[in-house]
């Protein structure tokens, strides 16, 4: 079957990732591919091979975590 009917959600990430860079969180040329695959590996990651449960504390702090990686290094 065609990668999208095994992954029902890929519109809906990317459609929020576009949504981003519309209000300018992150830039223009960001790979939605890869900002979703850096947020939901480690919650896959967490739950397959540790089986630690994940929850919103977690998830909340990885969006934290790449929208600050996508947004690229800050001046000091």
């Amino acid at each position: 079957p065609p990668r999208s009917t095994l992954f029902p959600y890929t519109t809906l990430f990317r459609s929020m990732i576009s949504n981003a860079i519309a209000r300018g969180e992150v830039p223009p040329d960001t790979n939605a591919r890869m900002a979703i695959e850096l947020l939901i590996s480690p919650i896959h990651f967490r739950n397959l091979l540790t089986r630690d449960r994940s929850d919103s504390e977690l998830a909340g702090q990885l969006a934290t975590y790449v929208i600050g990686a996508l947004q690229g290094p800050r001046l000091r």
